[in-house]
């Protein structure tokens, strides 16, 4: 998969996340919401992402707010997300090529 193609798709996994705390009002510790991580991998990554990094802060109650000063800094710095997913991919592809060059190779 291109970068391009994986970039997009963690921009698409990153906006339906802060849709789903700005739609709900939660922008600030008073008003944060209950929410589970994401289901999806590339979006339960984003969402981990945006809370290591402060985008989205914990309460003690175990509730959830995205911080929108926090936030900016956070797309910008988004490229080692998308990184992390070419490295994953190139590696299986690397393997497969691997695999399929030492199974032709032993069949001849």
């Amino acid at each position: 998969m291109s970068g391009t193609v994986v970039a997009a798709m963690v921009a698409r996994a990153r906006k339906r996340i802060e849709w789903h705390f700005v739609s709900a009002g939660a922008t600030r510790k008073e008003t944060a919401i209950a929410f589970e991580r994401p289901a999806g991998r590339l979006e339960r990554r984003v969402f981990d992402r945006m809370v290591a990094f402060g985008a989205i802060e914990k309460t003690p109650a175990g509730t959830f707010w995205l911080v929108e000063k926090r936030l900016g800094d956070f797309r910008k710095g988004v490229t080692d997300v998308e990184e992390e997913e070419e490295e994953e991919e190139e590696c299986v592809s690397v393997s497969l090529s691997f695999s399929l060059s030492l199974s032709l190779s032993l069949s001849w």
